[in-house]
């Protein structure tokens, strides 16, 4: 039987100052790390692509313009947190 995969999808919205603590804490734990940027307008993305550089199992989702779809991904993600 396939071991289950541990996949973390983390929104962001202009939290340059954080980000990066909340990720590096988080990468540890997971096969699959996914950051949804919703159009942040302060230095997220950067700091985001920054910490994933050489990291294997990152990638970042960018929507360059605020598009109200983070309720969307946590509500997606629910499902497969529950089934892990």
């Amino acid at each position: 039987m396939t071991e289950p995969r541990r996949i973390a999808v983390v929104p962001a919205y202009n939290e340059e100052p954080t980000v990066r603590d909340v990720l590096g804490k988080l990468y540890g734990y997971v096969d699959e790390l996914v950051v949804v940027d919703d159009g942040s307008t302060d230095g997220t993305r950067g700091e985001v692509e920054r910490f994933m550089a050489g990291r294997d199992g990152a990638r970042l989702l960018v929507h360059e313009t605020k598009s109200y779809l983070l309720p969307l991904v946590l509500m997606l993600s629910i499902p497969f947190t529950i089934l892990g």
